[in-house]
This record gives structure tokens, C-alpha cells and sequence, in this order.
């Protein structure tokens, strides 16, 4: 098994509270209506359950009700799924972790209102958390996770782009509702400022590594493990880490663009593979998917000593230890 998934259920075993997330989340969808129906199936899905699990863990430095802690993790999961929703009416996506998307089973109108039954869900336990602090929070999450979106949206297809508007970008559309997570039990304990900048820096860095990684395995996984077309982000235009830096070092950057632009996909995918090995794009983006690991780890630094910080600190190692990953970078590497 993957390391990080490892670290997740060692995780997962040590905090009951995390199963007690669990059965809210059920509570949560429960009922007969359409939506509720829908949002059950994509709970289904499956997940990691990564931003509860950062939540419960953030707040584990604090001597928090257990009540409040597991509505701040169900609010902030329920507001990633309502994202995935979005996100897929928004790439047209057709599945999602190996199954039908709600958008290609019942049309972007009822995926829309879905999306936005799941962030009503959240807003109302927000709402109801003793300190407003945590709802101001993860609505400025939800404003930058938007503006991430449409910049990433105005940049498609657009060849000459530098590597800082990527990592604007994913700050905004991963990384920041990781940083409200961790920072939630800090607020609602009204915990000292260098600690709750400590939190924040921890899971923006820890989300912007996760989606570095996310998109390799876009570029190299298979079918079957991803749950989704190989390559997906690069046929809709999203020039990821790895393709701005094979596109900028290779010879043929000019004539991928120029295969992707015409419609040529399946040329452009073998280009693009050819490309990534040539200019050890896969490794380049392990490599800074690693620098942002040891940022998150220094993070920790100003936190107390505590079970959590060791579970953090697992926690953004094991994002560089999966098994899949690690055949990867050796498959599109010159070196062993």
C-alpha cells in the first residue's frame, strides 16, 4: 500500500472522531429528494476525506467541544464535493473516480443546483459554529477557489504562460480551502496569530504539493487508477507544471500547441509523452511538488508539540511516497 494512504488510515484509526465526521456527513444527505439522492452517490464515490481529516487534526492543539470540530470537518468536505460538482460542469466532465458524473446523468442544471444544495449544507453548520471567524474563513476560500477557476479558464489553450500564474492559480483553486481547514481550529480557539499563520502556511503548501502531484498522475497514470480519461487537463487546454516545463526547454513546444489547437489530440498526447521524457518534465515537477512539502513541514515548526504535528508532518511526506507515483518518475525519467 501507498504510503500515503497508510498514513491516512493510521489516521484514521487513532480519531474516532473522524468516524463520528463520518456518520454527520450521512446525516448531512440523508432524505428522498433528488439532491440529497445525488450527493449520497458522489459521498459514495469514495475520497480520501483529506480536508475532515486536516480539520480534526488542526484542531487536535486545542481543547475544542468535539461538536464544533466535527461540524467545521463536515462543512469543509461537503464544500469540496460541491466543488467537484461545479468543476465537472465546468470541464464537461463525463466521469469522476470511475463513475458517471452528475452533469452526464442528469444534465448541468440539476448538477448545478446539487453543487449548490452542498455549499447551503455547509454554509448552515457554518453558520451555527460559536465563532464567525471560521464561516468569514471558508467563504474567502470558496471567493479565491473561484477566481483560481476562472484563471485557470482564461488561461486555456494559451502556450506562453509562466510558471507563477500555475502556482497563483493553484493556490487559489486547491490549496486555499487546505489552509482554512487547518486554520479552523485555531480560530474557534481563538489561538495566537503565529500559530494560526503557521496552520495556514502548512496547508497551503501541503495543497499546492497535492495538486503538483495531481497532475503528473494526469499525464501519466492510467485510466483505471485515475477514474478519468489520461490526460484530461491537457486536452482542455490546462497547461499543467510539467507541460509549461517541457513546452518551455523542448525544441517542439511550438508544434504541440500547434497539434493541440488543430484538433490533432492523439498526436499532440505523443508528443507531449516524447516531450516529458526528453526534458525530465515528470521530475521536475516531483522535485518542486517536494520543495513545497519541506515549506509545509518547516511550518510545523511553530506548533506545539503534539500527536497532530507528527501526523502532519506524515501526512505531507506520503504525498512523495505513493506507489504509482514513484513507477512514474522512473518511466518518464532518464534517471533511475
Amino acid at each position: 500500500m501507498a504510503k500515503l494512504a497508510q498514513v491516512l488510515e493510521e489516521i484514521k484509526g487513532e480519531h474516532p472522531l473522524l468516524e463520528v465526521v463520518e456518520e454527520k456527513l450521512r446525516e448531512e444527505v440523508a432524505g428522498g429528494h433528488l439532491a440529497a439522492r445525488l450527493s449520497r452517490n458522489l459521498l459514495d464515490g469514495g475520497g480520501k476525506r483529506l480536508r475532515p481529516i486536516l480539520t480534526v487534526l488542526a484542531a487536535s492543539f486545542y481543547p475544542l467541544p468535539e461538536g464544533v470540530v466535527v461540524d467545521a470537518a463536515v462543512a469543509a468536505e461537503l464544500i469540496h464535493l460541491a466543488s467537484l460538482v461545479h468543476d465537472d460542469i465546468i470541464d464537461n466532465a463525463h466521469m469522476r473516480r470511475g463513475e458517471r458524473t452528475i452533469n452526464d446523468l442528469w444534465g448541468n442544471q440539476i448538477a448545478v443546483l446539487t453543487g449548490d444544495h452542498l455549499f447551503a449544507s455547509a454554509f448552515s453548520l457554518l453558520a451555527a459554529l460559536p465563532k464567525p471567524a471560521v464561516l468569514r474563513r471558508m467563504t474567502e476560500a470558496i471567493r479565491l477557489m473561484c477566481e483560481g477557476e476562472i484563471e485557470e479558464i482564461l488561461r486555456a489553450y494559451q502556450p506562453d504562460q509562466r510558471e507563477a500564474n500555475y502556482f497563483r492559480c493553484i493556490e487559489n483553486k486547491t490549496a486555499q480551502l487546505l489552509a482554512a481547514c487547518c486554520q479552523s481550529g485555531a480560530l474557534l480557539f481563538d489561538a495566537p496569530l503565529d500559530q494560526l499563520q503557521a496552520l495556514g502556511n502548512y496547508g497551503l503548501r501541503l495543497g499546492c504539493a497535492f495538486q503538483i502531484i495531481d497532475d503528473i498522475l494526469d499525464l501519466t497514470a492510467q485510466e483505471d487508477e485515475l477514474g478519468k480519461p489520461v490526460r484530461w487537463d491537457f486536452m482542455q487546454g490546462n497547461f499543467t507544471l510539467p507541460v509549461l516545463y517541457a513546452r518551455r526547454h523542448s525544441p517542439y513546444g511550438d508544434e504541440l500547441t500547434r497539434l493541440l489547437l488543430s484538433g490533432q489530440e492523439r498526436r499532440a498526447g505523443q508528443l507531449l509523452d516524447r516531450m516529458l521524457r526528453e526534458e525530465d518534465a515528470i521530475l521536475y515537477a516531483w522535485q518542486q511538488a517536494a520543495r513545497q512539502v519541506k515549506i509545509a513541514e518547516e511550518a510545523l515548526r511553530a506548533l506545539p508539540p503534539h500527536p497532530a504535528r507528527e501526523h502532519l508532518r506524515s501526512l505531507a511526506a506520503g504525498l512523495l511516497e505513493q506507489g504509482p507515483l514513484e513507477e512514474q518518475l522512473l518511466a518518464f525519467s532518464h534517471y533511475p
